[in-house]
């Protein structure tokens, strides 16, 4: 490595506990890679003869690890021609999301598929929006909106008809995966859930409605960036991906370190995958979906919803439904790690529910001695938790398995969930 930059800043966080803070560093703008830290002359001498460049008051410190993200489907959904409609960027109410759907549908042209993305409808007190609610507003303009949770999606008929299914029956349900249906049984009505539903319709409606992918991942690589995260993760990876975080790694100064862990859905999930810059981007484990998501109502847990008008609003059941909310039963998730473990991946569920995280916990333990792995540093991982116990936690610890809680929930759903 070719030493060629030293800055100085008020202030180095380093994360070593030996040298917690620091005044200097070089570095090599080539590879980005840091060669020297300390105080200026002992990074002087370090790399003699290498101009210095004072940061003034700045303070430098590692960028953030962002644990699980989305990046390029996260740059469609909320970047232009997207619109952007969660209570965190400012649409509060359902009567806010729907003038933006009529402006939307004025201003756009006719032809044009639309894609919104944030409904919360426990947040925003908004009804499902199946087709029933959607068709008297977009009309013959197919149309679709994604749950706020990333766990529902929601479509008008025009968009039925744009994916073919015959005389609107929706498809068989996917494993990990459903589909809504009319009282008919057979009939969409607008909604779908979980991956394997999802990402079918994703498939067949996002490249219409997004001309270029790329800039919109761009984009969501730029808005990570400047909040200061510097690494994250793909946690709905598949291979029609791929080149899209190739080319996005590819450019000299991308922003981010990518990990990614592949849908188990995927027939090529137990595959090895090399990228031009694996540095940037590699794949890491595979993903697995044990329940939904506690604001539309799909997770495993065992004790009830609150019966009020919130939830009413919301047409949320108050359960509890336990493991009727499972994705898959305990002998598919048996048979898919079985199939995934030998690959020496890491295996990360989604979890929520309690009840979901007894049944992950019995699945990984099994597995776990199945493959000699107890004991060792496998580091698999399960996301979310939102309704765990502490004797789980205390044995998944005892598994040693990874525990991915998300903080920004209870600050986002705080007085909800109060």
């Amino acid at each position: 490595m070719a030493t060629d930059t030293i800055l100085t800043a008020a202030g180095i966080i380093t994360m070593d506990d030996a040298v917690p803070r620091a005044r200097a560093l070089a570095f090599d703008s080539a590879t980005g890679r840091i060669t020297a830290i300390g105080s200026l002359s002992e990074v002087q001498s370090a790399a003699p003869g290498v101009a210095v460049t004072d940061l003034g008051s700045t303070v430098l410190m590692p960028g953030f690890i962002e644990p699980h993200s989305h990046p390029l489907l996260s740059g469609m959904a909320t970047q232009e021609p997207a619109y952007w409609v969660s209570p965190n960027v400012g649409v509060a109410t359902w009567e806010d999301v729907q003038k933006i759907f009529v402006t939307a549908h004025r201003e756009r042209p006719a032809d044009q598929v639309l894609i919104f993305n944030g409904v919360d409808r426990l947040l925003q007190q908004a009804p499902l929006p199946t087709r029933s609610v959607l068709d008297p507003i977009f009309g013959s303009r197919p149309v679709v909106v994604i749950d706020n949770s990333g766990h529902g999606i929601y479509f008008n008929s025009a968009t039925v008809q744009l994916m073919g299914w015959p005389d609107g029956k929706a498809p068989a349900d996917p494993v990990g995966g459903s589909f809504g249906r009319e009282a008919d049984g057979v009939t969409s009505d607008g909604t779908a859930f979980e991956s394997g539903a999802l990402m079918m319709v994703v498939a067949a409606v996002l490249p219409k409605a997004i001309p270029h992918p790329l800039h919109s991942g761009a984009l969501f690589y730029k808005l990570m960036a400047d909040n200061g995260i510097t690494a994250t993760s793909e946690h709905t990876y598949n291979s029609r991906q791929y080149q899209g975080y190739a080319a996005l790694s590819s450019v000299p100064d991308c922003p981010l370190r990518l990990h990614l862990y592949h849908m188990s859905i995927e027939p090529d999930a137990a595959a090895d995958i090399t990228f031009p810059k694996p540095e940037l981007v590699s794949k890491v484990g595979v993903k697995l979906w044990a329940d939904g998501s506690p604001w539309i109502g799909n997770v495993a847990i065992s004790f009830e919803y609150l019966d009020n008008e919130t939830t009413r609003t919301a047409q949320i059941e108050t359960g509890p439904r336990g493991e009727a909310e499972m994705n898959y039963t305990r002998a598919q998730l048996d048979q898919i790690l079985e199939q995934m473990v030998p690959t020496g991946y890491q295996m990360a569920f989604h979890c929520n529910g309690d009840v979901g995280f007894d049944v992950v916990l019995d699945a990984y333990q099994r597995a776990l001695a199945k493959f000699n792995l107890l004991g060792s540093d496998h580091r698999w991982r399960v996301e979310h938790l939102g309704a765990a116990r502490r004797d789980q936690f205390e044995r998944a610890a005892a598994l040693g398995v990874t525990c991915s809680l998300s903080p920004f929930q209870y600050i986002y759903w705080g007085d909800l969930l109060e």
